[in-house]
Formats: structure tokens, C-alpha cells, sequence
């Protein structure tokens, strides 16, 4: 047992008085009365004290320890499971859930006073290693005192990421010694699990995006919590023009919602309306305005590439002649014509269209061209489409197949100096392909890898909630068979404490009525 609070066994300090008052010596005195009649009654109570066998030390027994139950109570004790071990690894999770309020406290407020609560207990010359663990670790402490553990403890706050528990798996493998992970999620981990906060009743708002060829606003929002809920949604603009939503959500279930504006804006905004216990993913920014879009160049003529990303509307697309110094600089740059970069292009895609560089001979028969099945665009079935006087890429190192033919690459895509390249040697004036519905679709998957399927620039003034509060699974499967530990390495004991010390008073009383 370890006690927190060492300066409430003040209390203790009564106990001397007590042995004082018992056992101080009566001095005897002379006093002549009329009568002693009015004594002979005392004599039977003291007489009946003495026949129900009452020990006359039982008293004081019961009112110390009445004292020590008070003094243990004042002071906090816990209980500490386990033997003591000479280095402790406290993980604490700092992911967005950790935001979550409850009853007026942050689940990361909960998290840091058990934490501070579990370092008081532990000998000055235990090491401690405190490990920040959100979408990402962060040692703050690698074998350290416990005040110094308690200091920094003071000074770390709560991020808006997910928690990556593959993350999660692969720095708690390199320490050694007790391990402890604070958190307010289920999860399986060989160590000690300290889970603070019971309710996590959110809605959050997971995705969100703008349906150009539809006009509609699409998004995510799931139910956190174990009850069916009425979510209310508001959707703003820029301009502050406000429209109401309203939805009802089943326990845990994600779901996909619709809102068709009038018109198109540069922004819309998706707010919940509810109150709940996380307001960080009540919230949700889509950019839709062209300043936000990524930008596509045309460098060169061809007739079918320009009507293909003319069609995309979630590019802002030009068409140039050649690029100069001075233009602006591009997201993509797609060259045309045998035009090869002539500037040094950095942080942007480069597609190449029929670069002869690249190319390894012209064959007079007739190619069908197929898609990859290792490629983004393994899913299209690209029968009947072929291309006349086949044109096929060299072997590029770290370079792979998107489209090819029985003897090579018609499409190649890979890195080169850090940058996305990708080449293509189709003759698109000999070919079906440009006029089958692959060919567009070819042209949006291809330009969505250059940008991870993200069309609009970052923005640093859009900080939208993650797509999941947990991401990742423990490389550990075994640990999925078993049941996650969900205790405390502190038992409070205070209140026992307490109630000792009722128990203990009613038997003083008792006694004491018995006696006398």
C-alpha cells in the first residue's frame, strides 16, 4: 500500500492525547459527604461492567483505531498490484478521441491525473520512459526520475490524430520492463491498460467531398455511441448562407449523406449541431471554388488529351504551346508533341505523351492493348481495343506496366528524382482506344495516382477531422484472441477507509452504551 497524500495522517498525531487520557494517574482526595447511599448505585454499574467481561483497554482498541482508519482516508491510500520494477514505460495516447469531455474533464485530463497518480507511488529510483503515442510517437522521457516525469506531465496536450496502433506496435516492442498504456479505447495490449472515461457519446462527421458532375455535397457521419441518434446538420458557405439537415443514425453505424446546394461555392462548410463529447470532428471544411483546385498543363497539341481533361471538373486545366520561365508554376505537366521538360520541374507530376527517347522501335502489326492487373487500373476490361503500328517503351528501371501489348509497354509509371513520371508511346491516331469510354476514364485515374486521388491543394486554414479515430491493428495477432486488460495498477482503498472508520465509531458506541 502507498499513500498519496502523506500529509493527512496528521490525524495520527492524536493518538498520544488518547493514551494520555486513559492511563493518566487519578490522584486520590479526601471528601466527606452526608451520605454514601447515593454510591451504592455506581458500585452495581461498575459491578455489572465488570460481570459482561468488557476489557476496559477495548475502548481505547476501538477509538485508535477509529484515528488510524480517519488519518488512512485523509491521506489517499492505493494499493499496487505487482512486484516494483526498475524501469516503467508509461504509453499515453494523445490521439483526438483523448479530447472527448466528461463530466467537465478531458479524457486526456483523466489520462495525465492517473499517470501523475501512479508516478507518486513509485520509488524516487525507478526509471521512467513516457512515450506520446497519437498518429505517431513522441518519447518525451527515456529513463528519467519520476519528478520529471510528473514536471513534463504538466506541460503536454492533446493532438488532433487518429491513434495508429500499428504505430503503437512497433515502439513498445523497444523498451524494456513494466509497460503501461493509458487510453479511453478497447485495445490488446500485453501490458497494463489503464482505460479512463466510460462515455463516448459523439457523432463525428468522417468525410466530406463535392460530387462535380452532380453538383452534390457528400458526406460521412458516424454514430459513436450505443443509442440510435437524430443528428442535426447545418451546411454554410463563404457568404454565410446557412441550409438544415436532419438524419438519424443507428448505434455505431456510419453513414452516407446527400445535399444538393443551388449553386456552386468556393467553400462549403458541414457543421453538427449536436452537443456531444467530442467537438473536434463536429466540423467539416469542402473546398470546392476553382483557387482551390490543382492545376493541369497541356504542353503541346493533342486533339484527344484536350478534350479528355477539359471534361474533368476537378481540375483547373490550360493548354500552352511550350512553357516558359516565367509562367506560374503547375501541379501537372503533361507534354505533348515529343516535348520533353526543358526547365527543371520540381514538385510537380510529369507525363510524357509519345517521348522518343523513350520509345524501342515501331511494330507494323496490329496490338490489342489490356490493362495491367497489378496497376491502379486492374479493374477496367479493356477488350476489343488495340492500336495499329504498335509503338512500345523501353524497360525504365522502377518503372511499371499500365497498359501493354504482347510485345511491351504501351504506359509505364513510376519515380524519377522523387517526382511521379509517367510515359506513354500510343499513337492516339491509330488506335480505338480514344473512342471507347476507357479512354477518359484512363485520363481521370491516371491524373488522380499523380494526385493520390486528392484533386484540391492543401490548405492550411481547412483542418478537418480524420476519416477514423483508430487507424491500423496489432502486428501481434494473438493478441485478438484474448480479452483486453482493463485495469488499474492503483486500487483505491479510501473508501474502505471510510467505511472502517463508520463501522468502527457504531462499534465504539455500542460498547460504550453497554458499558455505562
Amino acid at each position: 500500500m502507498r499513500l498519496l497524500n502523506m500529509q493527512g495522517l496528521w490525524p495520527v498525531l492524536l493518538i498520544p492525547l488518547i493514551l494520555l487520557l486513559y492511563f493518566k494517574k487519578h490522584q486520590e482526595k479526601e471528601i466527606k459527604i452526608s451520605s454514601i447511599k447515593i454510591w451504592d448505585e455506581v458500585l452495581k454499574e461498575a459491578e455489572g461492567i465488570r460481570t459482561k467481561n468488557i476489557n476496559k483497554y477495548l475502548l481505547l482498541f476501538l477509538e485508535i483505531m477509529i484515528v488510524i482508519s480517519i488519518a488512512l482516508a485523509l491521506s489517499d491510500p492505493y494499493l499496487v498490484k505487482g512486484k516494483a520494477e526498475d524501469e516503467i514505460t508509461v504509453f499515453l495516447d494523445s490521439s483526438i478521441s483523448m479530447n472527448s469531455v466528461e463530466k467537465g474533464k478531458s479524457h486526456f485530463q483523466l489520462a495525465k491525473e492517473e499517470i501523475n497518480k501512479f508516478l507518486h507511488t513509485l520509488k524516487d529510483d525507478v526509471r521512467i520512459n513516457l512515450v506520446l503515442i497519437d498518429s505517431d510517437e513522441n518519447v518525451l522521457l527515456e529513463r528519467g526520475s519520476k519528478k520529471e516525469g510528473i514536471d513534463i506531465l504538466k506541460k503536454i496536450s492533446c493532438s488532433d490524430f487518429p491513434l495508429n496502433l500499428n504505430k503503437f506496435s512497433e515502439i513498445k516492442s523497444q523498451f524494456d520492463g513494466e509497460k503501461v498504456f493509458i487510453t479511453d479505447k478497447d485495445v490488446n495490449f500485453d501490458g497494463s491498460v489503464i482505460k479512463v472515461g466510460k462515455d463516448f457519446d459523439n457523432l463525428g462527421i468522417t468525410y466530406g467531398y463535392y460530387d462535380y458532375y452532380n453538383g452534390d455535397l457528400i458526406y460521412k457521419i458516424k454514430n459513436y455511441s450505443s443509442k440510435r441518434k437524430e443528428v442535426h446538420i447545418s451546411i454554410s458557405d463563404e457568404e454565410g448562407n446557412k441550409a438544415i439537415d436532419k438524419w438519424s443514425i443507428g448505434p455505431g453505424e456510419e453513414k452516407d449523406m446527400f445535399f444538393h446546394p443551388k449553386k456552386e461555392k468556393n467553400v462549403f462548410i458541414v457543421s453538427i449541431e449536436n452537443e456531444d463529447s467530442l467537438s473536434e470532428d463536429n466540423k467539416y471544411t469542402i473546398p470546392v471554388g476553382q483557387k482551390y483546385k490543382k492545376s493541369v498543363v497541356l504542353v503541346g497539341d493533342n486533339l484527344f488529351f484536350d478534350s479528355a481533361l477539359k471534361s474533368i471538373p476537378q481540375i483547373n486545366y490550360v493548354k500552352k504551346d511550350k512553357i516558359s520561365s516565367g509562367d506560374k508554376k503547375f501541379d501537372l505537366y503533361i507534354f505533348a508533341d515529343n516535348q520533353s521538360a526543358e526547365n527543371n520541374i520540381e514538385d510537380s507530376g510529369v507525363w510524357y505523351l509519345d517521348p522518343e527517347w523513350e520509345i524501342s522501335g515501331l511494330k507494323t502489326r496490329t496490338e490489342e492493348i489490356h490493362e495491367d492487373e497489378g496497376s491502379f487500373l486492374s479493374d477496367l476490361d479493356m477488350s476489343k481495343t488495340y492500336v495499329n503500328n504498335a509503338k512500345y517503351l523501353k524497360d525504365i528501371k522502377n518503372f511499371h506496366p499500365l497498359l501493354k501489348g504482347e510485345g511491351g509497354s504501351f504506359m509505364v509509371y513510376g519515380m524519377k528524382k522523387g517526382e511521379k513520371v509517367m510515359y506513354s508511346s500510343l499513337d492516339f491516331n491509330n488506335t480505338n482506344f480514344v473512342m471507347t469510354p476507357y479512354f477518359p476514364i484512363v485520363i481521370k485515374e491516371s491524373i488522380g495516382w499523380f494526385f493520390d486521388g486528392d484533386y484540391l491543394l492543401d490548405k492550411e486554414e481547412f483542418t478537418n477531422p480524420p476519416s477514423q479515430l483508430v487507424v491500423g491493428d496489432m502486428n501481434n495477432r494473438d493478441a485478438n484472441e484474448r480479452k483486453a486488460v482493463s485495469y488499474t495498477p492503483l486500487k483505491p482503498i479510501k473508501n474502505y477507509s471510510i467505511l472502517l472508520a463508520l463501522v468502527l465509531l457504531v462499534m465504539e458506541w455500542k460498547v460504550y452504551k453497554n458499558a455505562f
